[in-house]
């Protein structure tokens, strides 16, 4: 007889039919879907703002030039591309060949070099006419050149022309691939956004308890964020092992830290956001929308008692004929100066 018995079940769980539990499994799909697409969204701006935007592309490539492993990378081209080209003569002077271009690429006309051959191989990148991209370090033959003839001149007799220091990065074949690349970016990133906060924004009106909704779909953006960032520093670390040469292993590794560091503060950024929203919204379904107010009395009250005040002390009035402690005292001794005073004058009259 007691085995039949049930226990009621909470108000809220009875009250769940079939069909609400089917709108409540379609919002979730709703926000993972949109907290997806916001995450991929974020890569998307940062994308379209550091490769795009030729300011912001030529000002990574300096940070990037910054680090020595970068510059041990650039030396090394230079060096390759010079000897090369020169055939057997430079071989044997190749160390003595990358202490100068070393020195050279570390100086701050090489920067100035590097940034205008940037600025116009990005520029050139953007433009569909192009049949290569080059980085054109002609401009830096001169200085290279200088110093051997100083104390090298039958090297720099070898060096070959300046036309060699102009570094082939793009032919035209590969340079389709990434126009492909820059239309993509340009034409899904607003319908990515769009579409993102659609889905979030349905998700949540087609949730019930649409405080819990908002807080789910912060903690999935949390997690997406979460793991691009993972993302980012797994391929930071599989990277070298991909390249068979040190050099341009480390600086590729290097430089893959320096131009993913915007997308990592902007991901952290907004996983924080995301992250006190759900906390917000989370605590809002269990207290109500109400008791914000409480609570920002209670903190507020909690500040005045932390803050110390200060102690009022009451200033004695002094009557109007009175006359200061100080200047008192300085004239009571003149006055038994005085006396004194007088008192010896009589006794030297008598």
């Amino acid at each position: 007889a007691t085995s039949a018995i049930r226990r009621p079940e909470p108000a809220g769980r009875a009250s769940v039919n079939p069909s609400q539990r089917v709108r409540r499994i379609i919002a979730t799909v709703l926000l993972v879907v949109g907290g997806l697409g916001l995450a991929v969204a974020s890569t998307g701006w940062w994308l379209e703002r550091n490769f795009l935007n030729t300011e912001r592309f030529t000002g990574t490539a300096n940070d990037a030039l910054d680090q020595v492993d970068t510059q041990d990378a650039i030396t090394h081209v230079l060096v390759r591309q010079i000897s090369s080209a020169a055939g057997q003569n430079l071989e044997l002077a190749e160390p003595l060949l990358a202490s100068v271009v070393q020195q050279v690429v570390d100086s701050d006309a090489f920067r100035a070099i590097f940034d205008r051959a940037l600025a116009a191989a990005h520029e050139l990148l953007v433009d569909r006419d192009a049949e290569q991209i080059v980085l054109d370090l002609t401009g830096a033959y001169d200085r290279i050149k200088a110093p051997l003839e100083q104390f090298a001149p039958s090297l720099a007799a070898d060096l070959p022309s300046r036309n060699e220091l102009r570094v082939v990065l793009l032919e035209r074949s590969q340079l389709t691939t990434a126009w492909d690349a820059i239309d993509l970016v340009e034409g899904v990133i607003a319908i990515v956004t769009v579409a993102a906060l659609v889905l979030l924004a349905a998700g949540i009106a087609l949730s019930y308890e649409r405080w819990r909704a908002l807080a789910l779909a912060g903690w999935i953006l949390v997690g997406t964020l979460a793991f691009v960032l993972l993302a980012l520093l797994i391929a930071r670390s599989i990277i070298p092992d991909r390249i068979s040469d040190t050099v341009y292993a480390r600086a590729a590794k290097t430089g893959f830290g320096v131009i993913t560091h915007g997308l990592v503060v902007q991901s952290i950024v907004l996983a924080v956001i995301a992250g006190v929203l759900a906390l917000a919204a989370g605590w809002t379904q269990r207290h109500g929308l109400k008791a914000w107010a409480d609570a920002f009395r209670r903190i507020w009250r909690r500040l005045e008692e932390l803050v110390p005040r200060a102690a009022e002390t009451p200033v004695r009035e002094q009557p109007a004929d009175s006359v200061p402690t100080e200047v008192a005292g300085t004239l009571d001794r003149l006055a038994r100066g005085g006396a004194r005073g007088q008192h010896a004058g009589r006794a030297l009259a008598l």
